[in-house]
């Protein structure tokens, strides 16, 4: 399965490296750059074995147990009672964490409770998040209901959203918090900025820094707490613009968005067509020829590559290739319309029976298409039927290439 998505992945990254003259058919190498030995590749090696990822519904390490490698765990019940000497990844339903992470911990589940040990940060994502345990460094958590009770020990700051975020611990740095509720009923010894329905500071609470909080109810601050910096109500602001005013605002900010992608295009089309011509030209023939096959594989790359990247994104473990593949998607689909634009000036130059170079008749098809894409509907139909077509034609003819490399034994 790996090596599938590797696989694919390869194929798709080479787009990548359009701008360098060594991906151009006129410029391959006679002796491969890099030898790979899929037995020695030390990402693969750690996420081939079974002790180190475990997927099962429910999952314990008990507390006699030492993992002195990075930790991945998925499954409707996890607990951890064991030492972990390295990073620990965790998704399930109900999650607890009693023993000690030498290092990170994070955490994704319904319902979490951290009572161990972790040495560097916790970044936890639940349901209801009870923390009661030691985090060397700085927790960023995201909840329905979070609770840190007065047992926690914390050695850094904290970033949390949360419907319900009740901190009873002492922070020993700043709090910058997003919530419903807010309630702080410790000492802080930094800043607080928070963004919040309600804030309520409890007799316990002591503030070394300044409070800076946005919200329509003033703080609730009850009898014995204390704030040594200063206090800031701030709110969000009130100025409704008219509708005129704020379409003449959308459409100038369309105006510069437009101007500016299309300069950048132009740079992109030029490089192309100048640092790897023979592929550059080898793209728009293919739309010519065959432009039903590149809108068909340009619309199965469209649909299905979010699906993948999201299936890399749950696994945890494929978060990494899942962040490239994305960054790689977004490139596709914002290159995609230069060889349309390509053919187009290429169709309108033929017509005139005059021979240009393919950077003028790029030039051209850029203007027509711009101001082609300018008509409402109908221009977003060219934008989306450019953007599949212009996919597909990448992807084919980068899955050919990859082919001659592989079949010339250079990769």
């Amino acid at each position: 399965m790996i090596r599938r998505i590797l696989a694919l992945l390869i194929i798709i990254l080479l787009p990548l490296l359009l701008v360098t003259p060594i991906l151009a058919q006129e410029i391959i190498p006679t002796e491969p750059l890099i030898e790979v030995e899929e037995e020695q590749n030390p990402t693969l090696a750690g996420l081939g074995q079974v002790e180190n990822i475990d997927r099962k519904e429910t999952i314990v390490l008990p507390k006699d147990q030492i993992i002195n490698k990075d930790y991945f765990a998925m499954g409707e019940s996890i607990t951890i009672s064991g030492t972990i000497n390295g990073d620990a990844y965790l998704a399930g339903g109900n999650i607890l964490v009693e023993g000690d992470i030498n290092g990170d911990l994070l955490v994704a589940g319904g319902s979490v409770n951290i009572r161990g040990k972790v040495s560097n940060d916790l970044r936890v994502g639940g349901g209801q998040v009870n923390i009661t345990g030691e985090v060397g460094r700085n927790i960023t958590v995201f909840g329905g209901v979070v609770n840190i009770s007065d047992s926690a020990v914390i050695g850094g700051s904290i970033v949390s959203g949360a419907g319900s975020l009740n901190i009873f611990a002492p922070v020993p740095k700043d709090i910058t918090a997003g919530a419903g509720q807010l309630t702080l009923a410790s000492t802080v010894s930094g800043d607080v900025l928070a963004g919040v329905g309600k804030l309520m500071l409890t007799s316990n609470a002591n503030v070394a820094g300044d409070i800076k909080y946005f919200s329509s109810d003033p703080l609730d601050l009850q009898p014995g707490a204390t704030i040594s910096g200063e206090i800031r109500q701030l709110s969000f602001p009130k100025e409704r613009l008219d509708k005129e005013k704020i379409a003449g605002q959308i459409a100038r900010f369309g105006f510069f968005v437009k101007l500016f992608s299309a300069l950048s295009l132009l740079i992109i089309g030029v490089l192309l067509i100048n640092l790897v011509p023979i592929y550059t030209q080898k793209n728009v023939n293919l739309i010519s020829e065959r432009p039903w096959l590149s809108l068909f594989v340009g619309f199965l790359a469209l649909i299905l590559t979010p699906f993948l990247i999201f299936v890399l994104l749950i696994t945890i473990v494929g978060l990494p290739l899942a962040l490239i593949l994305l960054v790689i998607y977004l490139i596709l689909l914002y290159i995609s319309p230069l060889f349309i634009m390509m053919l187009i000036g290429q169709k309108l130059m033929d017509l005139t029976n005059r021979k240009i170079n393919l950077s003028i008749a790029f030039i051209v098809g850029l203007i027509i298409y711009e101001v082609l894409t300018l008509i409402p509907v109908i221009g977003w139909i060219i934008m989306f039927v450019s953007i599949l077509v212009g996919m597909g034609a990448i992807l084919i003819e980068r899955k050919r290439f990859y082919i001659s490399l592989k079949d010339k034994k250079l990769i």
